[in-house]
């Protein structure tokens, strides 16, 4: 007999199945928030971004929040953008002669900060395991 329960506490929600059968893994959404300074938001500007945010995505799953601002002040095109990340915020941001080459350099910024990001908590993980199995040892 398999059967589900839903569990739903303050902090967290976790699902538990009462079979022990694995439980398919929760997806965060992230949500994009896109601002205009000094220049109207275009559907492929708006496009462009989301697309180039998959990138993100698929090298670092929790990122909850984006705010994005692309402005411009006269020939200088400036993309600049927040990543609300679990544990922590990364900002980059980028000015270049084409709000798309701007918003390409800003992406390979975060690009590399999200990465530094995990690898710095993949790291501090791993050293927490190591120093209580070197405790353990006699």
């Amino acid at each position: 007999m398999s059967e589900s329960v839903w569990c739903d506490n303050q902090t967290n929600k976790r699902m538990l199945r009462i079979s022990g059968a694995s439980l398919p893994k929760q997806e965060l959404i992230m949500q994009i928030n896109l601002t205009g300074h000094h220049i109207d938001i275009t559907d492929s500007m708006r496009n462009y971004v989301d697309s180039k945010f998959e990138r993100l995505e698929r090298h670092f799953d929790n990122v909850t929040n984006v705010h994005v601002i692309l402005s411009v002040e006269k020939l200088r095109q400036k993309a600049e953008a927040t990543l609300h990340l679990n544990g922590g915020n990364v900002f980059a941001d980028s000015v270049q002669e084409d709000m798309y080459a701007a918003i390409d350099a800003l992406i390979d910024k975060l690009d590399r900060q999200v990465i530094k990001h995990k690898e710095k908590l993949q790291s501090h993980r791993g050293n927490n395991i190591n120093k209580y199995a070197d405790a353990e040892q006699p």
